[in-house]
């Protein structure tokens, strides 16, 4: 139901069009979105999560693409704000109780003002305040039927969630610590633009994805098996 929202939310224009940013990512330079998906206006917002399918459809429509680890790290780099996760309230004693809350939209507007109250520097990329939706190599060990993550970035750079990818949850899955981060589908290298999603399949790799060419580029729904024909 969160996820029809959001698409419903998209459709109607009621999702903040954040900056696109440059990004120094090896010898390219990215251009993200400056935050994480969210409802409402620039100045009045709520983070909202999204699923694997439903942040890749979020994507489409905006030309973009999800990052990848690498990538999420050069953001962190890069942030003008940046949030110190292990700062952030997420234990049971805090209020941040481990069951279905979690997956509550009144977590929402909560830790949307945590993140705010949390937030040191000034201007430019934010980052540091949720876990990425990312792309990864590891999606094909379950094709179609997870969903990648990793970061919340502590303030000396190492991720909660991390130092690898989770697969652990399914490709519905999303709950409050999670966010969505868009991604240009086209990229530079000098003042060459090229595609970014072939930069990550090519010789270049190696500067923007930290497991080799990636395999898989966007998120789509498992494929169906083919049905024998009837007699």
């Amino acid at each position: 139901a969160v996820m029809r929202a959001v698409r419903h939310a998209v459709e109607q224009g009621w999702d903040v069009q954040w900056p696109m940013l440059p990004v120094e990512c090896g010898a390219f330079t990215l251009s993200v979105a400056s935050d994480y998906f969210a409802v409402g206006t620039v100045a009045d917002f709520v983070y909202v999560p999204l699923d694997g399918l439903t942040a890749q459809w979020v994507a489409d429509r905006r030309g973009c693409m999800l990052p990848t680890r690498k990538m999420v790290r050069a953001i962190w780099l890069a942030a003008g704000r940046r949030v110190d996760a292990a700062r952030l309230p997420m234990t049971p004693a805090q209020g941040y109780p481990y069951d279905e809350t979690m997956f509550h939209v009144k977590r929402l507007p909560v830790h949307t003002e945590r993140i705010r109250l949390a937030l040191n520097g000034s201007g430019g990329v934010c980052a540091g305040g949720k876990k990425d939706v990312v792309l990864s190599n590891r999606l094909t060990e379950r094709p179609g039927r997870v969903v990648a993550i990793h970061g919340w970035q502590r303030a000396a750079g190492s991720p909660i969630q991390g130092p690898g990818v989770s697969i652990r949850h399914e490709a519905e899955y999303w709950d409050y610590s999670h966010g969505a981060r868009f991604v240009d589908l086209r990229c530079r290298v000098g003042l060459i633009e090229v595609p970014t999603l072939e930069v990550l399949q090519g010789a270049d790799h190696a500067d923007l994805s930290d497991e080799g060419p990636l395999r898989v580029l966007r998120y789509d729904p498992p494929a169906r098996p083919m049905q024998e024909p009837q007699s």
